[in-house]
């Protein structure tokens, strides 16, 4: 689209025929710029003609800056009336959204998905682990506000992913007195710690089946659907089950897979094969070889575990310390993670080798779900300040939208291909979305904006 600039410095034109040789336009065709079509006097009187060449021109090419950047860029539209979503959830749950984890509310929406004209969204009252009250939502275009699937037994909601025609939700931390698993058993210590949980929704029909079964399961932090094997993963943490008291029981990373939709389960890993003393935050697949996040301590940093067997036996990567909890990215045949300090994205290739990329000195980010990637290699994050920025390398990092308001900070978002859009959450008790057109007319390579 033709940038208002253009368009201005065109009506100029017609009153100056030399306006366009002073304006520094960078974005006509070869033989039309500075010091062409307007700089010999002789020409001046038969420029009329060629005022309505240059404005089909401009319309076709449209125009850049100086630096050769878009100037015009997508708007960003935020999706719902003020506190709509903080409302739907208190009517829909019963949890009130004002909870203060650490003087701050992170009320909002965590994980999203889409599938096909849906987009699947999960709410939580505060941070995963942290209180009771969590849901699972849906949002189809034109809609004033969310349809509330379930409100489910957990403390918050971190992780979903699309298999086959469902989305699985692991359970980030029951509550509630959840204590029977599937068959109406308690486990050793009659807990709400005995029995992990999972979650199934039904991209066909929206329905929402659990399954408690998962057995010394505290905590599912993500998981990851293996396409090739029809094999779902399930990383998590809890306990060993090896004493008395579930207070002294002995903490591990846990890491199960299922083939039946979560009817059964079997354990992979655990503590002591190097996938986590503590927890295991994360999972992914990349050409054949399985990644976990995992950590030894609660306070300690997170490293990489990989797999080349199917995860029969792990080798913990060196300096590859990331961010605790926060998610694994597939880009470019590579392992993406965000550091430890939150200043750089790590990235892993098959050799192992790690790569530091940093962002600091550009923008600053928060949450758990850093990045978006699009089918075409594009990646995106959501900002603090409530800036999109865009990047194919991790190395050169571009604006392509920011909000007015830079007290926003965007915390979760997700590319909707059905309708090329970008979606962005953020928290508190003002939480809302945004959607962005990022719109690819080739279905390959850059987006249009970039072109």
């Amino acid at each position: 689209m033709a940038n208002k600039n253009c368009l201005r410095i065109l009506l100029i034109s017609i009153s100056n025929r030399r306006a366009i040789a002073k304006k520094g336009l960078t974005c006509l065709p070869e033989g039309l710029g500075r010091g062409s079509l307007f700089s010999d006097k002789k020409t001046v009187m038969k420029s009329n003609k060629y005022i309505f060449f240059l404005f089909a021109l401009i319309l076709f090419y449209g125009c850049s800056n100086d630096e050769g950047n878009p100037v015009e860029k997508p708007i960003l539209e935020v999706m719902f009336s003020k506190n709509e979503l903080a409302n739907s959830y208190k009517s829909a749950t019963g949890y009130s959204t004002d909870y203060l984890y650490n003087d701050v509310n992170y009320f909002g929406v965590y994980p999203m998905v889409a599938s096909g004209n849906t987009l699947y969204l999960g709410l939580g009252k505060s941070l995963p682990a942290a209180t009771d009250g969590a849901a699972l939502a849906t949002y189809t275009e034109g809609e004033n506000s969310l349809s509330y699937l379930k409100s489910i037994n957990e403390q918050g909601i971190m992780a979903f992913t699309k298999y086959n025609n469902a989305i699985a939700v692991p359970g980030a931390d029951p509550c509630c007195g959840d204590i029977l698993n599937d068959d109406g058993n308690s486990g050793r210590y009659n807990s709400e710690w005995d029995w992990g949980n999972f979650y199934s929704i039904s991209t066909q029909n929206q329905t929402v089946i659990k399954h408690r079964n998962l057995p010394n399961v505290v905590h599912g932090w993500g998981s990851w659907f293996d396409t090739t094997t029809n094999i779902l993963y399930y990383a998590g943490s809890g306990h060993m089950a090896d004493t008395e008291s579930r207070t002294d029981a002995t903490t591990t990373g846990l890491l199960f897979k299922t083939t039946d939709s979560g009817q059964t389960w079997t354990k992979v890993a655990d503590r002591n094969d190097g996938i986590g003393l503590y927890r295991t935050y994360d999972i992914i697949g990349l050409k054949n070889r399985l990644y976990v996040q995992f950590n030894d301590e609660l306070s300690g940093i997170c490293g990489i575990a990989k797999s080349v067997d199917n995860g029969q036996t792990w080798t913990r990567i060196p300096n590859s310390e990331i961010r605790c909890a926060t998610r694994l990215y597939a880009v470019h045949d590579n392992l993406v993670a965000l550091s430890a300090d939150a200043k750089s994205f790590i990235t892993i290739d098959a050799s192992e080798i790690v790569l530091t990329h940093p962002f600091d000195t550009q923008f600053q980010i928060s949450g758990y779900h850093t990045l978006s990637i699009d089918p075409y290699g594009n990646v995106y994050a959501g900002t603090k300040d409530g800036r999109i920025m865009h990047t194919v390398d991790f190395d050169k990092w571009t604006e392509i939208a920011h909000l007015e308001n830079t007290s926003i900070a965007f915390t979760s978002s997700t590319y909707w291909e059905e309708k090329q859009w970008l979606i962005l959450a953020s928290w508190g008790e003002n939480a809302n979305l945004w959607k962005i057109p990022i719109l690819n007319s080739d279905h390959k390579g850059l987006p249009d904006i970039l072109e």
